[in-house]
């Protein structure tokens, strides 16, 4: 990962290791955004950030590919919303399509 931090020309990285064969996640930053991560899992990286003075919380999702598993990402999310007051950007793969009718293209 750090290569990559090189190569695209970031300050900062943030990973979260994967488990056996499959997951882990990168969060890459530069220092004039005085980041700080709050919470880290396999599923998400939650950071509080300062951009030009204000106070951002983000939340960098992967949901769990595995529909049993999906309550605890969203467990965590509404968690954190209890305690947030101020502007809150929640990104990522939420895994959450309910049928084959909601995609493009086919199964």
């Amino acid at each position: 990962m750090q290569s990559l931090q090189t190569s695209f020309g970031y300050d900062k990285l943030f990973t979260v290791e994967p488990e056996g064969r499959s997951g882990g996640l990168a969060l890459f930053y530069f220092d004039s955004f005085d980041v700080t991560v709050l919470f880290s899992s396999n599923r998400m990286i939650d950071i509080e950030a300062r951009i030009e003075g204000k106070k951002v919380s983000m939340t960098f999702v992967y949901g769990d590919p595995v529909t049993e598993n999906r309550g605890k990402v969203w467990d965590d999310l509404v968690q954190m919303s209890m305690t947030r007051n101020e502007n809150w950007l929640m990104v990522g793969d939420f895994n959450e399509i309910i049928s084959n009718r909601e995609k493009r293209g086919g199964r």
